[in-house]
């Protein structure tokens, strides 16, 4: 064997060229497995090294109890219902470990570093029982997976939950811990001050579930970055003193109740002149009021350098609430630092929008004139025009991804505010545009512009909803002269194919508005398939071009 292939680094390199490619979030290709399970018993320098690399993910504790003395426990299909499904493989402990049975299991345990636990699909593989959990805590007195970094429990049955301790070792830095319900308290053992990213999920909300997430927040010094159903007032307090939290993200925040603090609940100082949350730099909010959101903005500093802010507000969010969060934003968030902005509402509960919002209230966001991505789809219908298009083109010359649409999937205002102009306003502006959202009046064309710009944006998607449209080819020519990349156009089209909205086949005649929109979007097909002809037929020309300049060379 060659001296250098006795040098662990340089056996480490090559072992992760021999690694199969894979999507992030898939699991490792069975190949993989192969590779270094032949490499593990090729030769002695290769032997650690592909064992670390064939433990260090699991989706099961059951490889590693395996190499427990085979008398000691037993593997066998079992029934638990009376349906085919019901029956798996369980894995059961059967007679009394003594210490010195831990030392291989230890051994590779010690190798793990991502670690998965789920029973969500009902697989009694992958989530042990609670018989094997205190078989592991009565004989351990260290953690049993200590040099895991990442943990992903995901648990049907609380009863699981007292048990988790076992598995946040000193070297866990990311944890998600997803429940199907809670109706308890979290143990009080729980060693996650080291944390840096921690989702913290329950299917059922309530009031123990706000607790529980507000005294599991309370509890981290370190975290950047996390995800928790909801808080309480003083768990937002407390987050906003920590000195290393980028990107949090909320279900719910409740600034009206709070808790005592946590006996854990002091923070890594923090200097006393120190803004809040002084390294922030994403804010996420899921199904939240506005006015909660308000006062969370309210704690930050004026100018914070936060660079993505997402919410999906609530239902009942009012058209003042949202102007008020507009000013907000615009107030504590620096225009030169906020890159995407995204505030967004319920699709199925806003199909028929009554409130009307003013121009005035949606002008604070013009100061974001470094966005890249924009989306706003609000539960109050704001009547955008042709001028408040050039007004938000000019002001946001850097989009790359615009949505601006009604929620819903309801049909055209008839007729839309505005019309085909809108386009050119952003073809004139916003260069770098490649995903485009709007609901326009295609039947009113303007007079045929005149590009001057030697930039044109090189826009191929445009999403134009249920907008209107008479002319196809008319249209074609306008979006052919402001897009000349444009390849696809995609269209409302969930009940013009004869079907509902739950996916029932209408058993009446369609009313004329569905005629209208089914004729809408054959158009708008129509539109599409014309400009893929003419630049299928611009590109044979310009290869026609290039094969007789080299004929002629």
């Amino acid at each position: 064997m060659h001296s250098c292939l006795t040098i662990s680094e340089v056996v480490q390199l090559i072992f992760e060229q021999c690694k199969e490619p894979r999507p992030q979030y898939f699991p490792r290709p069975k190949q993989d497995l192969k590779t270094f399970a032949s490499l593990a018993v090729t030769c002695r320098a290769f032997r650690n090294p592909a064992l670390d690399i064939l433990w260090s993910e699991q989706e099961t504790v059951r490889n590693v109890l395996k190499t427990l003395p085979p008398h000691l426990w037993v593997e066998r299909k079992e029934s638990n219902g009376p349906d085919v499904w019901d029956i798996g493989l369980y894995f059961r402990i059967v007679c009394s470990i003594k210490p010195e049975d831990w030392t291989v299991p230890l051994s590779y345990a010690r190798r793990i570093k991502k670690l998965s636990l789920r029973d969500d699909m009902g697989d009694k593989a992958h989530f042990p029982d609670v018989d094997i959990f205190k078989a592991i805590a009565s004989a351990l007195a260290e953690h049993f997976f200590p040099n895991v970094r990442e943990l992903d429990w995901t648990s049907q049955e609380s009863v699981h939950l007292p048990f988790l301790d076992l598995f946040l070792g000193p070297n866990l830095q990311s944890a998600r811990i997803i429940l199907s319900r809670f109706d308890s308290s979290l143990p009080d053992n729980l060693a996650i001050l080291h944390l840096k990213k921690l989702n913290f999920h329950c299917h059922r909300s309530s009031p123990a579930v706000l607790r529980a997430a507000s005294d599991l927040v309370m509890r981290l010094e370190r975290i950047e970055e996390l995800v928790v159903p909801c808080l309480d007032q003083d768990a937002v307090e407390y987050l906003s003193r920590l000195p290393s939290l980028r990107s949090p993200e909320f279900s719910r925040v409740d600034m009206a109740s709070g808790l005592d603090p946590s006996p854990n609940s002091s923070p890594e100082a923090t200097p006393a002149h120190s803004p809040p949350f002084p390294t922030l730099r994403s804010v996420k909010f899921e199904s939240a009021l506005p006015a909660s959101i308000i006062e969370c903005l309210a704690m930050l500093p004026v100018d914070s350098q936060v660079g993505s802010f997402d919410t999906f507000v609530d239902e009942d969010a009012a058209e003042k609430s949202l102007a008020s969060l507009f000013t907000e934003l615009s107030t504590h968030f620096s225009p030169a630092s906020l890159r995407t902005l995204k505030v967004k509402s319920n699709a199925e509960k806003f199909n028929d929008i009554q409130q009307l919002g003013h121009r005035s209230e949606f002008t604070p966001l013009f100061s974001f004139h470094n966005l890249t991505k924009l989306s706003l789809i609000l539960p109050i219908t704001i009547e955008i025009d042709d001028a408040m298009a050039w007004d938000c083109a000019t002001s946001w010359p850097n989009l790359v991804d615009l949505e601006m649409r009604e929620p819903g999937a309801g049909l055209a205002r008839n007729p839309p505010p505005m019309t085909m102009g809108a386009f050119r306003a952003f073809a004139t502006h916003c260069h770098q545009l490649k995903h485009l959202t709007l609901t326009v009046d295609g039947s009113s064309i303007p007079p045929e512009p005149v590009n001057d710009n030697e930039e044109l944006p090189s826009l191929p998607f445009l999403n134009v909803g249920p907008s209107p449209i008479r002319d196809a080819g008319t249209v074609s020519i306008f979006l052919d002269d402001l897009f000349p990349n444009l390849r696809s156009i995609h269209c409302q089209d969930w009940r013009w194919d004869g079907y509902t909205a739950g996916g029932y086949a209408y058993d009446e005649e369609p009313t004329e508005p569905v005629r209208r929109a089914r004729l809408h979007f054959k158009l708008w097909k129509a539109v599409q398939t014309t400009l893929r002809t003419w630049q299928d037929e611009d590109d044979g020309s310009s290869e026609e071009g290039d094969e007789q300049e080299d004929g002629g060379e």
